[in-house]
């Protein structure tokens, strides 16, 4: 996977190594906006804190990480358990009724 941009290419090199990613969670977090996410962010040392967190664990730990950008969640400074539930609920019901109707 090339980035052209060298710029975006840096910031996923650093965040890559500063947080100690898998190739296959660098992949998700291109693939998923990490960069474009992070500036439009209003604390986007939030959303890194976590990656950090994740470098600092015991490196024997299994990591299964959770994607849910599928839920479209708007940018807010943390995102709580509760948000994420409810989001779950909402996209559910929305797919089931989408089969019923």
């Amino acid at each position: 996977m090339v980035i052209e941009d060298a710029f975006k290419n840096f910031f996923y090199k650093t965040e890559y190594m500063k947080c100690n990613w898998s190739v296959k969670e660098l992949r998700r977090q291109i693939k998923t906006n990490l960069f474009v996410k992070a500036g439009v962010s209003k604390k986007p040392e939030l959303l890194l804190t976590k990656s950090v967190d994740n470098a600092n664990s015991n490196p024997l730990t299994i990591k299964d990480p959770f994607t849910f950008e599928f839920l479209g969640l708007d940018a807010k400074e943390a995102v709580s358990e509760s948000d994420l539930e409810q989001a779950l609920i909402d996209h559910l019901q929305d797919r089931n009724c989408k089969n019923l109707c």
